[in-house]
């Protein structure tokens, strides 16, 4: 998700117009993969990566949470390229020139902490993911994950261990957000 801030921030601050309409284009089909169901996304993935090597891999996993939940590094890319000024922007093209260390030095370190924290953001949001999960996921994968012990306690109704999920889920995102 901070590869995807960092790519939009650069695509959506160009002058030139194919990148900053290239930009646009995919941040709105990433902030519509992030509006849709889970479980749309999910079967996306999977049916994408069915047939190469890493369809059965965590790999995948990591793929639809980016998938889903991409769409908040859309929005702090497009937040930093908001926030540069163009008098910003063109001093920087005047130090440092298009070049790619150039503007990691002048643009991205001073607002890595802003990458970092949208990229924790959807960290805690794809913890809380199940829909996804649960469909790229085999259910034999190393005992079930998290998210699909969660939906086998709820359909089972467990409720005991079902309230236990609950509380860690909770538990994760209040200590989240409190940093």
């Amino acid at each position: 998700v901070g590869v995807v801030a960092v790519w939009m921030w650069w695509a959506v601050g160009r002058r030139d117009g194919i990148w900053r309409r290239l930009g646009v284009v995919v941040g709105g089909v990433m902030l519509a993969m992030g509006l849709l169901p889970g479980v749309l996304v999910g079967m996306a993935t999977s049916r994408a990566w069915s047939g190469w090597p890493v369809g059965d891999s965590t790999l995948v996993v990591v793929m639809a949470h980016v998938a889903r939940f991409g769409m908040v590094g859309v929005l702090v890319g497009w937040w930093l390229a908001a926030m540069e000024g163009r008098w910003a922007r063109d001093l920087r093209r005047m130090d440092v020139g298009e070049r790619v260390r150039g503007w990691w030095e002048a643009a991205i370190l001073p607002q890595v902490g802003v990458v970092v924290g949208g990229s924790v953001v959807a960290g805690l949001l794809s913890f809380h993911e199940i829909e996804s999960t649960v469909v790229v996921q085999p259910a034999s994968a190393s005992g079930g994950s998290f998210a699909w012990q969660m939906l086998q306690w709820l359909h089972f109704a467990r409720m005991d261990d079902l309230a236990m999920g609950v509380l860690v889920v909770v538990g994760m995102g209040v200590v989240g957000l409190s940093f």
